[in-house]
């Protein structure tokens, strides 16, 4: 079978600051130009946030077991942690620029314009400014233009862009602000999600107002809802990828196997690998 895709990736140079300085809260290491061919079909569990601007062609993003058709002037990102198979329309092949975002405020800055690993799909957003910036990022990034602040001022530009392109969670009121913004780094955190404290420092509140916002946004404390949404990932996982339960253990911030098996075995009543083969001895049944 011949190649499906082709795709050039232009990095980008880290912005330089003091030895003394973490990274930025929030920048573009890289610039990809992705064009499928017709038959293209991939699956992968995202290592990160990354950012998908069709241009042309259609296709499908199935993001943990959930389809999104996407298509010119769609806007997708993939979050952490993410199970994820994508495929174009073979007499519609995709043509799109992709970028992650990195830094600690990737996951939280989305989600304060209402996209997040359970809504990650825009329709017709990359158009006008936005579909403006995004091609001028290639052209820099194709000239080696990006370099200094320009990765950072970028990052930030294109998420101005994407939030008043429509409403995200501040329609809701300063509570739901906070409670959202909370839940989108909940589910943007790959590997170990942040206890209450940082993530209170993060968004720039006490702990008893993120705690009291959170509870009457969603019914539970925090970290409840990060334990259920932890288990939901891996079983996910374990039901929809080939991830041995060491790997899928690490992608959902256990640090150890053996703790992670306990803490399955308690919510499930079996090991991550019974339950595995019990699931998909079910769905060959019912094929």
């Amino acid at each position: 079978m011949g190649a499906t895709y082709e795709q050039t990736v232009h990095p980008v140079q880290r912005p330089v600051f003091p030895e003394a300085w973490d990274e930025p809260d929030l920048w573009i290491p890289l610039v990809g130009c992705f064009r499928s061919l017709g038959g293209f079909e991939y699956r992968q569990v995202s290592p990160g946030v990354a950012v998908h601007c069709v241009h042309a062609g259609e296709g499908v993003f199935t993001a943990d077991g959930v389809p999104y058709p996407a298509r010119g002037g769609d806007l997708f990102v993939f979050f952490p942690g993410q199970y994820l198979e994508y495929a174009d329309a073979p007499r519609r092949p995709w043509r799109y620029t992709w970028f992650p975002l990195r830094g600690r405020l990737a996951a939280w800055a989305l989600g304060r314009c209402g996209i997040g690993p359970a809504s990650p799909h825009r329709a017709g957003a990359v158009t006008g400014d936005l579909a403006a910036l995004v091609g001028d990022l290639v052209l820099r990034a194709r000239r080696g233009g990006l370099a200094n602040l320009d990765p950072v001022a970028q990052a930030w530009r294109f998420v101005e862009l994407v939030a008043t392109a429509a409403p995200g969670p501040s329609a809701g009121g300063g509570a739901a602000r906070v409670a959202e913004a909370c839940r989108a780094l909940i589910e943007g955190s790959y590997g170990e999600i942040p206890g209450v404290a940082q993530m209170s420092e993060r968004l720039g509140v006490d702990r008893s107002t993120l705690y009291r916002d959170f509870v009457k946004r969603f019914g539970v404390p925090p970290k409840a809802f990060a334990e259920e949404w932890v288990m939901r990932r891996a079983a996910d996982l374990l039901k929809r990828s080939a991830m041995s339960v060491q790997e899928v253990a690490a992608a959902c911030g256990y640090r150890h196997v053996g703790y992670f098996v306990r803490q399955f075995h308690a919510r499930h009543g079996m090991p991550p690998g019974a339950w595995r083969a019990k699931k998909q001895g079910k769905t060959r049944k019912q094929g």
